[in-house]
C-alpha cells in the first residue's frame, strides 16, 4: 500500500477509529491523560481538545480558536487552574473531547521539513538518513514534533473521545465537531507541507521500518 493512503487510523488507532460519536471521557481518565501531552481547555468549558505536533493544532490554537483556548505552554498557572475548574464541572457538566490524528509517515516527514525551515535540521541532511542516525535514537527527545500520537498510559480505545478526527478528511470531519460545538465550520489550513516529491520518494524500506516502529501505540 502506498504511504499516502495509509491513515492514522489504520496504523494508530485501528480499534477506535469507528467509535460513535457520542462516547464519553470519564473524569477519572481526563485527570490522568490531561497531563501527558498536549491538552487544550476551553475557557468556556465545553471542550477539550487534545492535540498533536503538526496535526492541524496551529490552525484551531492559534486562529480558529485563539481567543478562546487556554495553552499549557503559554500560560501553565492559567491552564492548571482551568483544569481544575473543568474537574469541578465534570460530573454535572461534561465537555465535548476530541482530537485529530494523521498518517505516521506523512506527519514525521511534514516536521521534519518544518525544522529544516526553522534550521533545527540542517538543509543538506536527507529524511533517510535523520531518520536513520537521528530521530531513532533520540525520537520526541530530539524534539516534541516527533512525540507519538498514542502517548497516553490508557490504551487509545479505552479512553473515549467523543470525536477521533483524521487530518486526510480534516475538511468534512472538522465540519462535524464545528457542528457539535457551534463553531464555524470553516478551519484555515496554516503550516502546510511544501515537499518537491511525493511521499514515497523520501522513503526507503528502512526508514519506513523505522517510523511504523515509532509510531506504534501503547
Amino acid at each position: 500500500m502506498a504511504l499516502s493512503r495509509i491513515s492514522a487510523c489504520s496504523s494508530l488507532l485501528r480499534s477506535s477509529c469507528s467509535r460513535p460519536l457520542g462516547d464519553r471521557l470519564e473524569r477519572k481518565i481526563f485527570e490522568q491523560i490531561s497531563l501527558q501531552g498536549d491538552c487544550v481547555l476551553d475557557r468556556q468549558f465545553e471542550f477539550v481538545f487534545f492535540c498533536h505536533n503538526k496535526v492541524a493544532q496551529t490552525s484551531i490554537n492559534r486562529r480558529l480558536l485563539r481567543d478562546r483556548v487556554v495553552v499549557r505552554k503559554d500560560n501553565e498557572a492559567a491552564w492548571q487552574t482551568t483544569r481544575k475548574e473543568q474537574l469541578r464541572r465534570w460530573q454535572n457538566d461534561p465537555p465535548f473531547t476530541f482530537t485529530i490524528v494523521r498518517n505516521p509517515f506523512d506527519r514525521a516527514l511534514s516536521a521534519f521539513l518544518h525544522l529544516q525551515s526553522t534550521r533545527k535540521i540542517q538543509r543538506w541532511v536527507s529524511f533517510r538518513k535523520f531518520v536513520r542516525n537521528t530521530l531513532y535514537s533520540q525520537r520526541e527527545q530530539f524534539d516534541p514534533h516527533f512525540a507519538p500520537q498514542a502517548h497516553w498510559d490508557i490504551r487509545v480505545k479505552e479512553i473515549g473521545f467523543g470525536r477521533i478526527a483524521k487530518f486526510e478528511s480534516l475538511t468534512a470531519d472538522w465540519a462535524n465537531i464545528a457542528a457539535i460545538m457551534g463553531l464555524p465550520a470553516f478551519l484555515p489550513r496554516e503550516n502546510k507541507s511544501k515537499r518537491r516529491k511525493t511521499l514515497e520518494k523520501y522513503y526507503d524500506r528502512e526508514s519506513q521500518e523505522i517510523i511504523r516502529e515509532l509510531s506504534r501505540p501503547h
